[in-house]
């Protein structure tokens, strides 16, 4: 009987090593992606960023309001009132 009972326990003592060595590999390969996904999200940042494609187009200024420049580089009246 003892015997018996020697076996049993060290088969379940076997079991346990193995259940332990299962969650120390899945941690571990947990552990292995994070790794990885934080080294992807550095080098991410790391990379020169680029304008977006609509910032080289040319975009049309808005006229000024008020009096237009009078010729030969004369000030123009700072009455913005239309009378």
């Amino acid at each position: 009987m003892a015997e018996e009972e020697r076996a049993a326990l060290m088969l379940a003592l076997g079991r346990a090593r193995l259940d332990e060595v299962a969650g120390l590999q899945r941690q571990l390969a947990v552990n292995h992606r994070m790794t990885n996904l934080t080294r992807q999200l550095l080098a991410e940042a790391r990379r020169k960023r680029r304008k977006p494609p609509e910032a080289g187009l040319s975009f049309p200024a808005i006229p000024p309001k008020g009096p237009r420049p009078m010729q030969g580089g004369a000030a123009a009246p700072l009455d913005f009132r239309k009378d």
